[in-house]
């Protein structure tokens, strides 16, 4: 019974061999690792085997860390002139001038300007002066006036550091973009940004329109024009005021600011440093045939005690033209800048004429 038995299990086993080869290769591969696990037995953990991923030094160790994220920039940069008039306007190319439609369209010759990075910075690092933050981070300091591609700058009182700056290129011109700041106790309590350019020939062939200075905008405070001459001598300059919210979303792709104001207001978070929500911008602008020079200066009403109301949109800010009326001491601010805009306009115009070609000198 028993030898019966034994032979009808013998005759299922060879039945499923032939006729199962799934079922057989599933045997051949128990046995297989049986075999792998009597010869090759695992090791049992002593306490001194190494991790997988070891960093052996220093350098490796940083070059694997990753602080705040940068942005490349599109192949076609398509950013945003803040038209001051109403909601932002699309522009092909790089609109260094944030703020309003410039002369001319310019696009970033290189990747966009990268973050401030903050791990490196030592505990014990000093901080700089009023600024609040320590030296390792806040960078070169700079007043008087600064030459940027033969022009100078003229700086308001006070110590700049530079936040951002791009190379621009248009297919008469080359130039520099830029973002200054002026900063107290982490917080910023004015900035400049513009551009500056020159012809690829000499003269040049010139820029277009200045449309900020031309176009009819009840929403600006002031505005005095000497001349706009497209595609020749054009110098002119105005008061507006900036809505800086769209700022505190500068990793956002979709947020429509500038290459340049994107890259400054990374370089602010990575600093920890705070801003307004209004600024008023003194925006100057002076073009020749050989060149061109676009400069904001945006100043901080709250650095003199004078408050906003928080809005949602630059529709509604104080600022405005057409809404300060409501507001006698903001009028009387405006007024002093407009002040300070006629002082400082003939400095301006001495630092654009400074980059002139020698040959056009008269």
């Amino acid at each position: 019974m028993k030898a019966a038995s034994s032979s009808g299990m013998w005759a299922t086993f060879r039945t499923l061999w032939l006729r199962a080869p799934l079922w057989r290769l599933a045997v051949m591969s128990a046995l297989l690792l049986t075999m792998l696990f009597v010869l090759y037995p695992p090791q049992p953990l002593d306490g001194k085997q190494k991790p997988a991923n070891t960093v052996k030094n220093t350098a490796d160790y940083l070059s694997q860390k990753t602080v705040l994220p940068v942005l490349p920039l599109p192949k076609t940069p398509v950013v945003a002139a803040k038209n001051q008039a109403g909601p932002a306007t699309p522009v092909t190319g790089s609109a260094v001038a944030a703020h309003s439609k410039p002369a001319v369209d310019v696009a970033a010759a290189a990747a966009m300007p990268k973050t401030a990075s903050v791990s490196m910075v030592t505990t014990d690092a000093k901080s700089d002066g009023s600024s609040g933050i320590n030296n390792a981070t806040m960078g070169r300091l700079y007043s008087g006036s600064i030459q940027i591609d033969g022009f100078k700058l003229p700086l308001p009182p006070g110590n700049w550091v530079r936040l951002a700056a791009i190379g621009i290129k248009v297919p008469t011109a080359t130039g520099n973009g830029f973002f200054f700041g002026k900063i107290e106790n982490k917080r910023l309590v004015a900035a400049l940004s513009g551009y500056v350019l020159k012809s690829k020939d000499n003269p040049g062939a010139g820029f277009n329109e200045a449309k900020s200075c031309t176009k009819a905008d009840p929403t600006r405070n002031f505005v005095s024009i000497e001349e706009v001459i497209p595609f020749d001598n054009e110098a002119c300059w105005l008061i507006h005021s900036y809505f800086t919210p769209p700022w505190q979303q500068w990793a956002d792709r979709s947020i429509n600011i500038s290459v340049i104001d994107r890259a400054a207001a990374g370089d602010l978070t990575a600093k920890g440093v705070t801003y307004p929500q209004d600024l008023v911008d003194v925006h100057f602008i002076r073009f020749a045939k050989w060149g061109g020079m676009e400069v904001h200066y945006l100043f901080s009403p709250e650095a003199e005690g004078i408050s906003s109301n928080t809005v949602m949109s630059y529709a509604d800010m104080d600022w405005r033209g057409n809404n300060i009326g409501r507001y006698p001491e903001k009028v009387a601010y405006v007024d002093k800048l407009k002040a300070w805009g006629e002082m400082f306009w003939p400095k301006f115009k001495a630092g654009f004429a400074e980059a002139e070609p020698a040959a056009d000198l008269k």
